[in-house]
């Protein structure tokens, strides 16, 4: 007998237009053309044998001819695209959250910009959501799934079981929602098994149920040799397709054991070996006939795209591994990946490329540089494929922006959608450089040491000191890029240096983290930085300049701060200690057992004249760095203090 699953009524529930939700520009895809280099057209792709897998579904499934994309699984805003990749309109969870029951509101709405649950599917009009909650009654940790769709006020809920039953895909497919899991593990921690959940929407009842899957011979002969199935991923940026789909675009499930090696399973249970290298990575993509991976180098910085070819068993190169990859989707037979071929250390330059796999061709389709001053990977944040378009996060005239690549129109254009996910303030007060610096053992040529450094260059308009604070900032990044002699050595280890080059290699590279002006009178420039010379990790840095826009003058918080340093240190001891008290037992970031113990260890590591603290509009942040105050995984402990308790006024400035 089939279970109907429950429903649960709210109301509200609405889609907006882009204006409600981002930003649309009045810019159209035909006045903004970017990054356009090449002219050749891509090729038409030749059908194939009747193993050749059908055109993949894709991988945000439409609503008529609409798809959704958002930046994370959380984000507050789901931007929906016509099949030509125009904007339609946005949904916000801020809307979603209105009128829904407690039970699920705190979970769909976002709170400092997080939301508890994650948008896992898209299809015939609903939204499909995934959240961990705590049972009251037992007290065990649950997965729960439930939809929701934009033209009614009904919540669905579908799969209400333990974490126990890990869940390794949720996806919407062919009108079904497929939720892809364990069946638990023993008392040894093993797996139990795999399994496919099915559920489809009865209108009838206007509910969903759950069904039979079609594989389950499979999934029997997958558990009973007790090997782990993985389903193709068509982006990076998802979860894998669930089984079934993947079965149905390529006749086979791959299938991995530490003893076993990989494998093939099709439809008929039939299990084949097959040959990868031992050192395959980033095995997650397969079509009909190929297994699409990556091979590293010994120094893991630069890897070599190939795949395998199931009929033949042979194992061909894609690219000739000089160069850092990522791995990106999938699209049919078609794979995607990037290269970084920089020419200046720390600023990515991406080359995106199509690798059609039944004619063994390599195509570049479009290539972005990296925007100083921002973290948006250039060309592929965000990268998703849906439909026979490529969307992806970039910069745009100071505003992060939804790009649009197409598969089928043969220009190698990317457009700007016009979507606007999120306007950068930094951009406002004036534009980025940077400085980078290479340096190579001067025998082997070998890169050693590799520095890069930003630096803000602020707008005439704000200062008539504009120039020497520019030239101030500027002269900190040379600096900062500069190679110390003794470092590079004199070659006595050039053979090392060749075998395994990161092994020797230091890098360190600070970005513009953000700027704000504080009281109309003072230039605040944050900075963040990341050095690296190997080991597990590397070590944070911070630090911020602070000018008087009316002098020109770089401040320091001993030209804000009369009062006795002993005074500043019992200060921050005392908001230290407030800060301690205001985590749990679980979340606390601090070394110290108890408040007393992390006031006590304030006191001894608190300086005034060399005091780690970054101005703000309200306040200061007064912050400790990893391994201070707390282990490394802390990263910076922050403690607020007021203007008001600082230097007794609301402001910075003196009224």
């Amino acid at each position: 007998m089939k279970k109907i699953i429950y429903r649960t009524l709210f109301a509200g529930l609405a889609i907006f237009m882009l204006a409600s939700c981002g930003e649309v520009s009045d810019v159209t895809e035909e006045d903004e053309q970017i990054e356009e280099d090449q002219d050749e057209e891509d090729e038409e792709e030749e059908p194939g044998d009747d193993e050749q897998d059908p055109e993949a579904e894709p991988v945000e499934e439409a609503l008529g001819t609409v798809y959704a994309i958002s930046r994370y699984s959380s984000s507050e805003n789901i931007y929906l695209f016509d099949e030509d990749g125009n904007p339609a309109s946005c949904i916000t969870r801020t809307e979603l959250a209105k009128g829904v029951n407690d039970d699920f509101k705190e979970y769909i709405e976002t709170t400092d910009g997080i939301a508890k649950s994650s948008l896992m599917a898209y299809g015939d009009g609903f939204f499909f959501f995934e959240d961990v909650i705590q049972d009251e009654s037992t007290e065990k940790y649950m997965n729960r799934i439930y939809a929701k769709r934009a033209d009614d006020s009904v919540v669905y809920g579908i799969w209400y079981e333990s974490t126990d039953l890990s869940i390794t895909a949720i996806d919407y497919y062919d009108g079904k929602l497929y939720i892809d899991h364990t069946k638990g593990y023993d008392e040894n921690s093993r797996v139990k098994g795999y399994d496919e959940s099915v559920f489809v929407y009865a209108p009838d009842r206007d509910a969903f149920e759950d069904v039979n899957n079609d594989i389950e011979d499979m999934l029997d002969v997958i558990n009973k040799n007790g090997v782990y199935p993985r389903a193709s991923r068509i982006n990076s940026t998802s979860q894998s397709s669930c089984y079934s789909r993947t079965v149905d675009e390529t006749g086979y499930l791959l299938l991995y054991s530490q003893d076993q090696g990989y494998q093939i399973i099709n439809k008929k249970g039939k299990v084949q070996n097959i040959k990868l290298p031992e050192d395959a990575s980033f095995v997650e993509y397969y079509d009909a006939g190929h297994v699409f991976y990556l091979e590293w180098d010994d120094s893991y910085s630069k890897a070599t795209a190939c795949f395998y070819n199931i009929n033949t068993e042979e194992n061909t190169a894609i690219t000739d591994g000089r160069y850092p990859i990522n791995t990106l989707g999938r699209y049919g037979d078609k794979y995607y990946f990037s290269i970084d071929r920089s020419d200046d250390y720390g600023l990515t330059h991406n080359y995106i490329y199509e690798f059609d796999a039944e004619d063994e061709m390599t195509n570049l389709l479009y290539d972005v540089e990296k925007t100083p001053g921002t973290t948006i990977i250039p060309g592929t944040q965000t990268f998703t494929i849906a439909g026979d378009n490529i969307y992806f996060l970039g910069v745009d005239n100071g505003d992060e922006t939804w790009m649009r690549f197409s598969l089928t129109d043969g220009s190698s254009t990317v457009y700007n959608t016009g979507v606007v996910e999120k306007h950068l303030d930094l951009f406002d007060i004036g534009s980025i450089g940077y400085m980078s610096n290479t340096g190579a053992c001067p025998d082997c040529g070998t890169p050693i040491e590799m520095n890069y450094c930003e630096y803000l260059e602020i707008d005439d308009s704000l200062s008539k000191y504009a120039d020497d604070i520019n030239e101030y900032l500027r002269t900190a990044a040379e600096n900062a890029v500069v190679i110390e002699d003794g470092v590079l050595g004199e070659g006595e280890a050039c053979e090392d240096h060749q075998e395994h080059p990161s092994w020797y290699q230091i890098t360190d590279e600070i970005s513009v983290a953000s700027a704000e002006i504080i009281d109309d009178r003072y230039l605040a420039v944050n900075m963040s930085g990341y050095w690296y010379a190997g080991g597990a990790h590397g070590m944070p840095s911070r630090f911020q300049y602070l000018f008087d826009l009316k002098t020109g003058e770089v401040k320091t918080l001993t030209d804000f701060y009369e009062g006795a340093e002993e005074d500043f240190i019992e200060l921050i001891a005392e908001k230290t200690k407030e800060d301690y008290l205001s985590y749990d037992y679980y979340h606390n970031p601090y070394f110290a057992m108890d408040e007393d113990e992390a006031y006590e260890e304030a006191l001894g590591y608190v300086s005034l004249t060399a005091a780690s603290a970054d101005f703000t509009q309200d306040g200061i942040y007064y912050y400790y760095p990893p391994y201070m105050m707390g282990p490394y995984a802390s990263g910076y402990i922050e403690v607020f203090v007021s203007y008001e308790d600082l230097l007794g006024r609301t402001t910075l400035a003196e009224k």
